[in-house]
């Protein structure tokens, strides 16, 4: 569910209250509070969000002014079908909760007031008799969530109090910023407890009584030099034909008055509606907002081979717009992940009409790079968990991202082509596809990496250093920096793929500033390369990265940053080597030959948990208890200063092999004076068969020496005086990825399991390094 959190109360009113429920500023569903003499009451909310039909009903029972039963209800789906739902009944204090695709639970629940529920405005207005109003700071306070069923805490913070017109006459509203964990939210509620109205700011969602008008300040009017709200708008939906005759399903919003607009387009597999709650504001403001469903899904026509035919379509798509009597010949992009990528997709097509692109969170060009594979290795979990919610023979349920993947111990099972029918139950025709396409000369229409060197338009990348598709943003920015293009720009926060939602991840808090306000960077991107207005966007950094351990943000002209200088460490193996008693050494320079052995067996991999959600996360650190025995590892001295360590980071080192083929991980940690290990990057990836180029599987030579070099993933850490860096090595990630079964056969079909004993060197004359930038 969309993770909104409302508090509800008891309040008295003469007659339902209706309030909207607005995405980007368009009316998606409607919500309807009725109250009973004895202070129960009824709340019912209908309507369609971003795509999918919501029903959500929720009943509460006073007994003398407190709530003693609860009925609630809710469910997403697409008409008959519901893809997530959740319900339980509170009875004396006790439920059986009730979640799509997972078994009953019996909960106990203590019901107060205040209370949260998602999609119920409304239910908040009770709060009005606990917080004083006059006191202009923090006040803490604790709600029962429902969509949870358990409480939380959070405060909210009275910052204002004016005459709003309700109904027909002018009332006090209170205005608040109102707070629980990440969610941040502006509420308006009157003296009597009726919300007005209040404000998610990051989501574009709003919930405002039926009636009331203007009710929050447009964010981008302290921007006068911006493009403001003015125009009236219209949306249509039309079938957008390609080159082949496919036609593609395409939401046009647009102002309604005559002449010609530039267009802002997003294209996306995940169902235009999704994507379209910025249309209304991006038509008021003087632009078309074209929202198109990619080939194969949704409405639009054809086969989904995922990526594969994003390059055609995309210059036919920015074709047809600049021919169309409402656009003035110029097109920008915008959009995350998926939508990221078709962006270098038509980008790398040269189209004249497309001026600037915005991708966000965005794979790199290549299949080879990142999903479904990265450097040869097959990221298993997060491809299956992908296909799970796009290639499911009975329909795309993208809802089914919130629900935990389950069945993993048949991640055991070979050959891997079979997995995808233990794992998820149904045979994935591209999981089929992918498995069998295992080098970029099987990538036509994806792997347009060698093309992106000529793209010359202006780009503004964004990312985190915690979504899984950074080494998208990585490589893409590398590729054009190399190519000598000067117009890009570049975000890098604290983020997961789930970019700039939230100021933690785990137990790590990243303080209030981990947040950034985009909507007026964007805006400001658009009026200057698609309106040509002069708003100053050469004034805005090239680069602005979090530096974690520090929790701020540094700005800089590029990527390294340009204050910062090339420097690196070199591995010193000592008589232990793996796990968290290793005495193996990072030093300034080794003056001696050392090597660490280790054997990696595929046929002992197990599963030790049976389902795994990947919008959850556990502590960000590893306790020294904690640390794998497997991991080889090596740390630093004790720094003596304070040290900033940024990308790019890449880890190198001979090895030898005793079978045909083996992987290896590389992790860049922080380890703090108590021992405990925090993970500064993602990890690098390398499998040795495609050592020679990811064009081609090349066995290796059992015992003969190679030399490993790849990157770790980009981040940028503030270590502090008594911290420790380290490195650590590993040959398995299963069942994040595939298990490699050291014979170089096709991953599809290959069932032979051999052992891989790996020896690490390093010596003065070729040391394993790591090589990072610092200031």
């Amino acid at each position: 569910m969309i993770p909104l959190m409302l508090c509800v109360a008891s309040i008295q009113v003469a007659k339902p209250l209706e309030t909207e429920i607005l995405l980007g500023g368009t009316t998606c569903a409607r919500n309807t509070y009725s109250v009973g003499q004895d202070g129960s009451f009824v709340s019912v909310t209908t309507g369609k969000v971003q795509g999918y039909d919501l029903e959500s009903k929720l009943k509460v029972t006073f007994t003398k002014g407190v709530p003693t039963d609860l009925d609630f209800a809710e469910t997403l789906g697409q008409g008959t079908k519901v893809l997530q739902g959740m319900s339980y009944v509170v009875k004396d204090g006790k439920a059986k909760l009730n979640v799509t695709g997972q078994k009953p639970t019996d909960i106990s629940v203590k019901l107060s007031i205040p209370m949260t529920a998602n999609f119920h405005p409304q239910l908040i207005g009770g709060i009005s008799k606990i917080v004083d109003w006059k006191k202009r700071q923090p006040q803490e306070i604790s709600v029962f969530a429902v969509n949870n069923a358990t409480t939380l805490k959070g405060s909210i913070l009275p910052t204002e109090d004016k005459e709003v017109d309700v109904a027909g006459s002018k009332t006090v509203v209170h205005f608040a910023k109102f707070k629980f964990a990440s969610l941040e939210t502006r509420l308006a509620v009157t003296e009597d407890g009726r919300v007005v109205g209040f404000d998610v700011p990051t989501q574009k969602f709003q919930q405002v009584l039926s009636g009331v008008k203007n009710l929050f300040e447009d964010p981008m009017a302290k921007y006068p030099e911006l493009s403001q709200s003015k125009f009236e708008t219209s949306t249509e939906e039309l079938l957008v034909p390609m080159r082949d005759g496919t036609v593609l399903s395409t939401l046009v919003t647009k102002p309604t008055a005559k002449g010609k607009f530039p267009t802002i387009l997003t294209r996306t597999p995940y169902g235009k509606a999704s994507m379209n709650s910025d249309a209304d504001s991006y038509a008021r403001r003087g632009y078309v907002y074209v929202a198109q469903d990619t080939r194969g899904t949704g409405k639009s026509k054809g086969d989904f081979d995922p990526f594969v035919s994003e390059q055609k379509d995309g210059f036919d798509t920015v074709d047809w717009i600049s021919r169309q009597s409402w656009s003035d010949g110029g097109v920008g992009m915008i959009g995350g992940s998926y939508a990221g990528l078709v962006q270098w997709s038509a980008a790398v097509e040269g189209h004249p009409a497309l001026k600037c692109i915005v991708p966000q969170v965005s794979p790199p060009g290549s299949a080879m790079w990142n999903l479904p594979y990265e450097n040869g290795v097959f990221n298993l979990l997060p491809d299956l968990w992908w296909l799970r919610l796009v290639d499911d023979p009975k329909g795309m349920n993208l809802l089914a991202a919130f629900n935990p993947v389950k069945n993993l111990k048949g991640m055991l099972t070979l050959p891997l082509q079979d997995v995808d029918n233990k794992v998820l139950g149904w045979n994935s025709k591209n999981f089929d596809r992918w498995l069998t396409r295992e080098t970029s000369k099987d990538w036509s229409g994806w792997d347009f990496e060698t093309k992106m060197a000529s793209v010359k338009i202006p780009v503004l990348h964004i990312s985190g250093w915690f979504d899984g598709d950074e080494i998208g943003t990585q490589r893409n920015w590398q590729i054009l920096r190399s190519a000598g293009h000067n117009q890009q720009w570049l975000i890098y926060g604290p983020w997961t793929h789930a970019f700039n939602t939230t100021t933690s991840l785990g137990d790590e808090d990243f303080g209030a500033r981990a947040k950034l306000d985009l909507d007026p960077l964007y805006l400001r991107w658009f009026d200057t390369w698609l309106k040509g207005k002069s708003v100053g966007i050469q004034d805005v950094s090239k680069v602005k990265y979090f530096a974690m351990g520090a929790n701020r943000w540094h700005e800089s002209g590029s990527w390294p940053p340009i204050e910062s200088r090339e420097e690196s460490l070199e591995f010193e193996f000592g008589t232990v080597s793996l796990g968290a008693k290793s005495n193996s050494k990072l030093v300034s320079k080794t003056k001696k030959a050392t090597s660490a052995t280790y054997t990696y067996d595929p046929g002992k991999e197990r599963l030790q948990v049976e389902a795994v959600n990947f919008s959850e996360a556990g502590s960000m650190r590893i306790k020294p208890e904690n640390l794998p025995k497997e991991w080889l590892v090596l740390r630093s001295e004790v720094l003596e200063t304070d040290k900033l360590i940024t990308g790019p980071i890449e880890v190198s080192f001979d090895f030898k092999c005793t079978a045909k083929d083996t992987d290896f991980y590389a992790t860049l940690f922080a380890v703090t004076p108590d021992g405990k290990m925090f993970s500064v990057t993602q990890p690098g990836k390398f499998r040795a068969s495609y050592l020679s180029g990811i064009d081609a599987v090349r066995a290796l030579e059992p015992g003969k020496s190679y030399r490993a070099k790849f990157q770790l993933w980009d981040s940028a850490y503030q270590y502090k005086k008594g911290d420790r860096i380290a490195v650590c090595v590993r040959s398995s990630m299963f069942p994040m990825t595939a298990r490699n079964l050291g014979t170089a056969e096709p991953i599809a079909t290959g069932t032979k399991m051999l052992k891989q004993t790996n020896t690490i060197l390093s010596s003065a004359t070729s040391p394993g390094q790591l090589r990072y930038w610092t200031r």
